[in-house]
């Protein structure tokens, strides 16, 4: 990682990894910012947390983002909920949280609707 540029995570959501980020390698973005891929634990990451849960992953990517220096995080289907979770947690730094894919409706399947009210 370059410290002159930000970092910005990219999280998939349930039943993907971090590898439908890739693409973004290829962009503008990734000359101006350092893209941290993250696969949270039960979706790609090969840690795994005593107790899952959206908490518990919501702590996990808090976590992330204060060792990594970030303030931006780019997400997909139920990891805005994740994100939005680690962005209301106290000392948090994250500033921004994009959601991709839409599940940002009430009723979506994975009630996802609370990172839009984020």
């Amino acid at each position: 990682m370059t410290p002159e540029r930000p970092n910005i995570i990219c999280i998939a959501g349930f039943g993907d990894n971090s590898s439908m980020f890739e693409p973004l390698r290829d962009t503008r973005l990734a000359l101006r910012c350092n893209l941290i891929l993250l696969d949270l634990p039960g979706f790609g990451h090969t840690a795994q947390l005593e107790h899952t849960s959206l908490q518990a992953l919501g702590q996990f990517v808090h976590e992330r983002a204060l060792q990594d220096n970030v303030q931006v995080i780019i997400t997909h289907s139920v990891a805005s909920i994740v994100a939005s979770m680690a962005a209301t947690r106290p000392q948090n730094i994250v500033t921004t949280v994009f959601s991709l894919e839409g599940n940002l409706t009430e009723a979506d399947a994975y009630f996802s609707g609370s990172a839009a009210e984020y």
